[in-house]
């Protein structure tokens, strides 16, 4: 006797998911029966929505489009591969692939595994939705000092096809979703990721998960630790340089140039992935200086980042680590009176990651290049109301955790929050 097929379930609710099974196609809502045969798995997606100014979305799916030339596909044999579909005739063609659109520390935030049906069971019993049995999915790493926190969901809602998968999510899908209660928590950059799943996951009707066939879709390689952003810690105004070259590259040849810079304020770039302290604590770089009567100089700089921030309450609370601040070591923290530009180079290799194990220690990452930067100096100190980043807020946010009553405002020197929550509106 044929098995009866059976319908996809339907989400009713957020959080806590309701299912219900149907026995007969809904021909008003355009429900899909499930397909026979074994549990398959069509793809790993990645979505990254807070760490620049627009969502990296990664479907491991999706094919290099160079390695299928028209010459290839435009043979009869080769008209109908899923990856000649994918490269003439999809519009965005292999714009979400792994290659042009690799995962970032922050795709970690949204992980979904997605199926051609929903993974109802585990070794032959039902599970929660919102409690995924660890042995059934989790994730390894490769070169990591480890891995942070995550969830484990099961999510009936999506579907197989989507035409913004940044707000419309393909499914049903085994979710990944670091724990974000430490802003420091992220996947590590420039780490080969692999998911796992287990063998005994299966449909409602005990179809076991073809494994084998899943295995080169679960795997993925987080980007290198990078700049993606650089100025005067403005929020608004700063400019985004990890895909244009308008305002500098980074490198001897065209460094990241920065306008406008009051005597009193610092430096800010804004990394992919948290750095941590201690290598940045033993820094001093060399900064060329040019003054407006022709001649030149030289002035230490000191670099920190954004270790506290104060809640609205007064409180502490632990940043990101997120931001590079660069400042003069001069006694009033000012660049030098006189001087019009500096310029200083950040060696390769001297700022860290993090290891997401417990205590967050050095990691085994690092921006690879050397950084240099340069900066057009105003004569005179920021103004009230000032949106930049002062210099002695850069030096007091990688102190010790000051008390509310002596941190002052952005006007006098200080700063409400030192780095912001980190999100794209911040910086």
């Amino acid at each position: 006797m044929r098995p009866r097929k059976t319908l996809l379930y339907c989400l009713l609710s957020g959080t806590a998911l309701s299912v219900v099974a149907m026995s007969c196609a809904d021909y008003l809502t355009g429900q899909i029966l499930e397909p026979d045969g074994p549990l398959l798995v069509t793809k790993l997606t990645l979505l990254d929505k807070t760490s620049r100014d627009v969502a990296v979305f990664t479907d491991t799916s999706l094919p290099d489009c160079k390695q299928f030339p028209a010459e290839f596909c435009s043979a009869e044999a080769n008209r109908s591969k899923t990856e000649c579909r994918i490269c003439y005739n999809d519009v965005k063609k292999d714009a979400y692939s792994p290659l042009k659109s690799p995962p970032t520390p922050d795709s970690g935030s949204d992980m979904r595994v997605v199926f051609n049906k929903i993974p109802f069971k585990w070794n032959g019993s039902s599970f929660s939705p919102d409690s995924v049995p660890e042995m059934a999915l989790r994730i390894e790493c490769d070169g990591c000092r480890g891995i942070p926190s995550y969830k484990r969901l099961l999510d009936i809602s999506g579907s197989a096809l989507t035409y913004d998968p940044t707000d419309i999510p393909y499914g049903p899908s085994l979710r990944l979703v670091v724990d974000k209660s430490d802003p420091r928590s992220a996947l590590e950059p420039e780490t080969n990721f692999r998911v796992y799943l287990d063998v005994g996951l299966a449909d409602r009707n005990d179809n076991r998960v073809d494994w084998q066939a899943a295995a080169p879709l679960l795997r993925f390689k987080t980007e290198p630790m990078r700049v993606l952003r650089m100025g005067r810690g403005d929020g608004t105004a700063d400019p985004w340089v990890y895909a244009s070259t308008k305002f500098g590259d980074g490198s001897t040849g065209n460094p990241y140039s920065v306008a406008d810079l009051p005597r009193d304020s610092a430096i800010v770039l804004r990394l992919n992935a948290s750095a941590h302290p201690d290598p940045l604590a033993m820094l001093k770089l060399t900064a060329s200086l040019k003054r407006g009567d022709g001649t030149t100089g030289m002035v230490d700089v000191l670099v920190g980042t954004n270790i506290w921030k104060q809640n609205k309450d007064g409180s502490c609370a632990q940043d990101n680590q997120r931001y590079l601040y660069l400042w003069p070591d001069t006694p009033d923290l000012r660049w030098p009176s006189g001087a019009i530009e500096v310029a200083f180079m950040l060696p390769g290799g001297s700022v860290k990651d993090l290891g997401q194990v417990s205590g967050f220690p050095i990691g085994r990452h690092a921006l690879a290049a050397d950084v240099t930067v340069r900066a057009r100096l105003l004569a005179t100190d920021a103004p009230v109301g000032y949106t930049g980043l002062l210099t002695t807020a850069a030096k007091k946010a990688g102190m010790a955790c000051t008390q509310p009553s002596d941190m002052g405002t952005v006007g006098d020197g200080g700063i409400t929050d030192m780095a912001g929550d980190g999100s794209a509106k911040d910086m």
